[in-house]
C-alpha cells in the first residue's frame, strides 16, 4: 500500500515538473510538424477507407 502511495507521488511530481505543457504557437508548430512528417499518410488512409467502403464484392 505504501508503494502505491509513493508511486502516485512520483507520478504527480513528474507531471508537475517534467511533462511538457504546450499551448498556442508551440502546440501549433508541433501539430504542423507532425502533419508534414506524415507526408499526407493520414489523408491517404482516409481515402483508402472511403474507397473500400464503397467497393462492391462479387
Amino acid at each position: 500500500m505504501k508503494e502505491n502511495i509513493q508511486l502516485k507521488r512520483h507520478i504527480e511530481e513528474y507531471e508537475k515538473h517534467w511533462m511538457a505543457k504546450l499551448d498556442g504557437e508551440r502546440a501549433s508548430y508541433f501539430i504542423e510538424l507532425g502533419k508534414s512528417l506524415s507526408n499526407g499518410a493520414d489523408r491517404k488512409q482516409k481515402e483508402n477507407k472511403t474507397n473500400m467502403s464503397g467497393a462492391k464484392l462479387d
